[in-house]
């Protein structure tokens, strides 16, 4: 799923919430937690702020699935303590590939799986 044409952060935010979103549909898991960097996304899908931007219409459809999906919340974190999502990120741009696991994640990102897990547990 690369994302093509998008030239700003936020849209990417946004498409990559989109195409998430759907994958949880398919896969018909609930109850679901997001969470993202973007304050205003969250702000936008939980209804705080409304969006007249580009991507409006990315995130219009995000609740169109996540009205399908049902159970599902969509939480801000700070970018500090997302390392998961900016490894992913990282390693999207540079081989260029789709990775999708269930189970066990890729090699580069295991021990900040383990490390978000562990705070998960302390809290």
């Amino acid at each position: 799923w690369p994302l093509h044409n998008i030239f700003d952060a936020a849209t990417a935010e946004a498409t990559a919430l989109q195409k998430g979103l759907s994958l949880i549909e398919g896969l018909q898991c609930v109850p679901v937690t997001v969470e993202t960097d973007s304050l205003e996304l969250v702000e936008a899908f939980n209804g705080t702020i409304q969006i007249w931007s580009p991507y409006a219409a990315v995130l219009a459809d995000c609740f169109q699935i996540a009205s399908r999906i049902g159970s599902i919340s969509v939480h801000h974190c700070n970018r500090e303590v997302n390392y998961v999502a900016h490894n992913l990120v990282k390693h999207a741009f540079v081989s260029n590939s789709t990775i999708f696991w269930d189970d066990v994640p890729p090699r580069f990102i295991v021990s900040d799986v383990m490390n978000d897990v562990s705070l998960f547990v302390l809290q």
